[in-house]
């Protein structure tokens, strides 16, 4: 996610002239069955449905150890888990970055506001945005408040192919650039590379991330689906068993369909949409 690598960067912005990112939290698709079998602790049981062959899922071009350390997903329930999904309606390219969800889900354009709090004791905020929408409901610009920076999408076609960001002093900085192929999506960033497979209608289905300075780093996530709303994560990182972890992020919605939290205990931090501008 985006703003995960957003968190924190403006004194690094200023300092160093660049941006530090942080890993992207990574993406989830569900069994065939739908179910999400997590603890009180966030860590996942994954042993009712592996992870979908990295390599394979995008033909063989991911590097390093995804290509050949994850366990598969047989076609069968590749095949299922997108036939599921041709009855929802279509999640348009336009609406899936620069964040998984709140673009997509609900009546309007995107959420006006933004913010990530701590689920510590310390309850800390640690990131506030404001978003800006065109008239053709494109996300055109979000703002940071404090330390103030701005971030403006650049669109072709109506797919998001750049994001640039500006600080206090007009500095500018690539933040994230955009590929598109047929049934995938690349967002490379400065230090990572995050790979999208996606449904035929649009929908994520799985997320590799891969380190543009570790080739020995691979994070993988899974889409969980139901009644096409997206409901958790399921995430591992592959590679060396010692440091391999699993964990679950949880969404919530309101009554009108806007995604309005997202839940991850593991790293004790919620995310939180408001939609107050569109009323």
């Amino acid at each position: 996610m985006l703003e995960d690598a957003l968190e924190g960067q403006g004194s690094q912005m200023k300092r160093h002239g660049g941006i530090r990112w942080t890993s992207i939290l990574l993406l989830a698709m569900g069994c065939v069955d739908g179910s999400l079998r997590s603890g009180a602790d966030g860590s996942v049981d994954l042993s009712g449905g592996a992870f979908i062959d990295a390599a394979s899922e995008m033909g063989g071009a991911v590097p390093g150890v995804c290509g050949t350390s994850l366990p598969t997903v047989g076609a069968t329930e590749v095949t299922t888990v997108i036939a599921a999904l041709a009855a929802c309606p279509a999640w348009p390219n336009g609406k899936l970055f620069p964040e998984i969800g709140p673009f997509f889900y609900g009546p309007d354009p995107g959420p006006c506001t933004y913010k990530r709090v701590s689920l510590a004791a310390d309850n800390n905020t640690f990131l506030t945005l404001s978003y800006g929408y065109s008239t053709e409901g494109l996300l055109t610009e979000y703002v940071n408040a404090w330390p103030a920076e701005r971030y403006f999408p650049v669109w072709r076609d109506g797919r998001l192919v750049q994001i640039t960001g500006m600080d206090d002093t007009l500095k500018t900085t690539t933040i994230a650039a955009y590929e598109w192929k047929d049934g995938a999506a690349i967002e490379t960033l400065k230090a990572t590379v995050n790979r999208y497979a996606l449904a035929p209608n649009g929908y994520p289905l799985s997320v590799v991330t891969t380190s543009l300075t570790d080739p020995s780093y691979c994070q993988v996530g899974l889409f969980d689906y139901e009644a096409c709303r997206l409901i958790a994560m399921r995430l591992m990182v592959a590679g060396n068993p010692a440091s391999a972890k699993e964990w679950a992020v949880a969404y919530a919605y309101d009554d009108r369909d806007h995604l309005i939290s997202r839940t991850d205990v593991g790293r004790a931090i919620a995310d939180t949409y408001d939609y107050g501008c569109w009323k």
